[in-house]
């Protein structure tokens, strides 16, 4: 299974303004660099701790 960063970074590759929404793993843990550089991924692990996982998936449609 390739990880969620790599799909992230494929569909950026081609359409950088994409909004890309891959529900994360049951236990996810924000990137290093959550504080200086933050990504869709940490965004969506935010939404998900605020508004839980359905929560989530209504906000992004």
């Amino acid at each position: 299974m390739l990880s969620e960063t790599w799909y992230y970074a494929a569909v950026a590759a081609r359409q950088p303004d994409a909004a890309v929404v891959i529900p994360p793993l049951a236990s996810p843990v924000p990137s290093a660099a959550v504080k200086t550089a933050p990504t869709q991924r940490n965004a969506h692990l935010h939404s998900i701790a605020e508004r839980g996982r359905m929560g989530l998936q209504h906000a992004s449609g």
